[in-house]
């Protein structure tokens, strides 16, 4: 799929404007592992024997999304029966910004509370049937009608130590929405949403959609410029906040946020380049052929440097995680740190045993010409 395609798809999902021209089984698999396959299916003519593929992914989303909002609903009143402070993140507030929010697929619900709430939130939830399965110093994860709720005590900004403390502090940002839901502003959730993507393509990779969510954060009623710009200040990648805001404002709308002339000094062929990667690569990199890993090695790729050195540079970063990280997955470093040693002998043994992380590994297999190419476009963008 060329990239007067992809955009021209995107628009009509904004839009919801209906599409005359046929897609392909190409365009199916693109659309699917860019979580937009059942979005747009209400959009196109029925031809029955190529849109199957189209019908049942509209059905799923549909079915997944009523659970997802029904879920929501309940955590939301728990919460304010129970006083407990709380924000709902990412795709649990986001599908609220589209025309219908089936077309707005999200894995997780995303929930940020506040720190010292986390033992009341563990007492409430699993009282009504939620399971905690999993801990760590970022997030709590419950389950319930096989959907994955992440409680947050803070918004992530570990992956860099360049962001600081610009996500330590949302509650500055949001007023009070529903008893005890508050709403974060958008001009701050639009910060996250780039930091999220900056994130993801170092991780894996970000798909179509998030330019769909971009466009609707930066044109809600609640966007404020003053916030904007006050973060705008304090944001370590404001080469790649310029960058997003003119593609979104070259193919989508005129946001009126920036001044002609930046986007006059962005390359046509760059905003090119990155679309088609992010195409290909599909939201959390499932494209069928994106390697997950081609980010991370481009983003630890330095001058000059051999591409085994690289390759060596960012094993050790996914094997020797920041102690913050190992704290939070090997629960008894918190009482015994000296342990530190121990668990990442039995990190790497996890790593090197199990069968989805070797199959991750053959991916290490990346040759230089793609390294050097992502690490390019990195620059290109603004983020490397």
């Amino acid at each position: 799929m060329d990239v007067n395609k992809a955009m021209v798809l995107l628009n009509h999902i904004i839009k919801q404007e209906k599409i005359s021209e046929p897609l392909t089984q190409a365009d199916y698999k693109i659309l699917r592992a860019n979580q937009l396959s059942g979005t747009i299916y209400p959009l196109i003519k029925d031809q029955e024997n190529l849109y199957k593929g189209f019908k049942e992914d509209y059905f799923r989303y549909i079915q997944r999304d009523e659970i997802q909002v029904q879920l929501i609903k309940e955590i939301n009143g728990l919460f304010n029966q129970h006083q407990i402070d709380h924000i709902f993140l990412k795709g649990s507030y986001l599908k609220t910004l589209y025309p219908h929010s089936f077309m707005r697929v999200m894995g997780d619900i995303d929930i940020l509370v506040r720190p010292e709430s986390m033992d009341k939130v563990h007492k409430v939830l699993e009282e009504h049937h939620f399971k905690n399965w999993h801990n760590s110093s970022n997030h709590d994860c419950f389950i319930k009608d096989k959907i994955n709720v992440e409680i947050h005590p803070k918004l992530d900004s570990e992956f860099s130590k360049a962001y600081g403390d610009l996500f330590l502090n949302p509650w500055l940002y949001a007023s009070t929405k529903d008893a005890h839901r508050y709403h974060l502003s958008d001009s701050y959730r639009f910060y996250y949403q780039l930091y999220h993507m900056i994130k993801h393509l170092y991780h894996s990779g970000v798909g179509l959609r998030t330019f769909i969510d971009l466009y609707y954060l930066l044109n809600t009623t609640s966007f404020h410029k003053d916030v904007y710009e006050e973060i705008y200040d304090k944001f370590p990648k404001k080469d790649f906040v310029n960058f997003i805001q003119c593609l979104v404002k070259r193919y989508f709308t005129n946001v009126g946020l920036l001044k002609k002339e930046l986007c006059g000094k962005i390359n046509q062929n760059q905003i090119n380049e990155f679309i088609t990667y992010v195409t290909h690569s599909g939201t959390h990199g499932i494209g069928e052929d994106h390697n997950l890993f081609i980010g991370g090695m481009a983003s630890k790729h330095g001058k000059n440097e051999f591409i085994i050195w690289t390759k060596i540079k960012f094993l050790f970063s996914k094997a020797f995680l920041p102690f913050k990280a190992m704290k939070g997955m090997y629960r008894y470093l918190r009482k015994y740190p000296f342990l530190l040693p121990v668990a990442y002998i039995q990190r790497i043994f996890s790593l090197l045993f199990r069968k989805s992380s070797r199959r991750k590994l053959k991916r290490m297999s990346a040759n230089k010409d793609d390294i050097q190419y992502v690490e390019k476009l990195f620059i290109d963008i603004g983020i490397k």
